[in-house]
């Protein structure tokens, strides 16, 4: 794994942690279309579990497939996907916000010194292509081209 210095410096702060826990972590912070720079955008699926898959997906009846959000994350060119294992019932409390209140709450992030979102609600309750032109313009917004 060629490792590049915003990765190395990241993993430095994990020094009790196992070869194993950095090497996944190093994974994680080199894939998708932020790989390599230090920031990470996350899909969960894993809300559902708490809160039930009907607060996020019923806006978006194709969100109830446990291959739509794999396949989303994909798509979207993400860092990591985090879901439970087995049957996925995913989601997360409220309405998704409206795309400039997504925005806005990334760039924030991102000037404040963040390393990147967890993003789910958000994107679940969109169709799909609405959802990968979302998760586009905030990789863009974290690699600063936004």
């Amino acid at each position: 794994m060629d490792l590049n210095e915003p990765v190395k410096k990241i993993l430095s702060f994990y020094e009790s942690d196992n070869p194993g826990t950095k090497a996944n972590l190093a994974r994680i912070l080199l894939q998708g279309k932020l790989g390599g720079t230090g920031r990470l955008l996350i899909l969960p699926v894993d809300q559902g579990v708490e809160h039930g898959p009907a607060r996020s997906f019923a806006p978006n009846p194709p969100a109830y497939d446990p291959h739509y959000h794999y396949q989303l994350a994909i798509e979207a060119g993400l860092s990591a996907y985090a879901a439970p294992l087995g049957f996925l019932e995913a989601g997360a409390d409220g309405e998704a916000k409206d795309l400039d209140g997504v925005f806005a709450e990334v760039r924030a992030v991102r000037d404040g010194g963040g390393n990147g979102s967890i993003i789910g609600r958000n994107t679940f309750q969109r169709p799909k292509k609405e959802a990968i032109d979302m998760l586009s313009k905030i990789v863009k917004i974290y690699q600063g081209k936004d």
